[in-house]
């Protein structure tokens, strides 16, 4: 209503050739000052793919899938995850998007460039996350130790029918996870869909009955 009001009022006034110059300057070179959403980008047949793997007492492995995470879904949905990715894909976000013609070229080819990986990623933050989620899944599991995960208004929803081994599985049983992300390039073969992994890194075990 503020903003309204305001321009109702500045409609009776003629701005000063001094004002309207310092708005044109502000609205060319804000971008370069303040978070301005990117509406256009280039999609690839590339992407990071980043998920979470469940680790139960018998060391069998089970894929999280981003339901599992609630409100936090959208974040693992959207591969937002870590803040650097050592050893992956240069320029290129979690869904294989950039806003780079030449980093697009390279991806469509499966030539990618790739993060020079002089480093491990930070696992630490995403860790912790992961630990205490853990703990509010055990208080809030049925006698069967599962978790209605998928009853959660999400923004976007995993498959359930993807993740019907991780839904049966009894939460008290795991022991760990690990947190993986694998660049990969894709590509429509018969109609079927053939991914080929240009590097994986995985965390260590995160231990949640410590």
């Amino acid at each position: 209503m503020l903003i309204v009001a305001a321009m109702h009022a500045i409609n009776k006034e003629k701005l000063a050739l001094s004002t309207q110059f310092v708005g044109i300057v502000f609205t060319v070179f804000s971008i370069g000052i303040f978070f301005t959403a990117q509406l256009g980008w280039y999609d690839t047949k590339s992407l990071k793919h980043s998920y979470i793997e469940a680790v139960d007492q018998n060391n069998r492995t089970y894929r999280a899938p981003t339901n599992y995470f609630l409100n936090s879904s959208l974040t693992f949905t959207q591969g937002r995850t870590l803040s650097q990715w050592p050893g992956h894909f240069f320029l290129a976000n979690s869904l294989g998007s950039t806003s780079s013609y030449e980093v697009m070229t390279r991806l469509n080819a499966c030539v990618p460039l790739l993060i020079k990986p002089d480093r491990l990623p930070n696992y630490s933050k995403l860790s912790s996350f992961i630990k205490r989620h853990h703990q509010y899944v055990l208080s809030q599991l049925d006698q069967q130790g599962h978790f209605s995960y998928d009853l959660f208004p999400h923004h976007v929803w995993s498959n359930p029918l993807l993740s019907k081994d991780f839904y049966a599985l009894d939460k008290r049983t795991i022991q760990s996870y690990r947190i993986v992300v694998e660049s990969k390039c894709l590509n429509l073969n018969n109609g079927a869909v053939e991914s080929k992994v240009i590097f994986r890194s995985a965390s260590p075990e995160i231990y949640v009955n410590e």
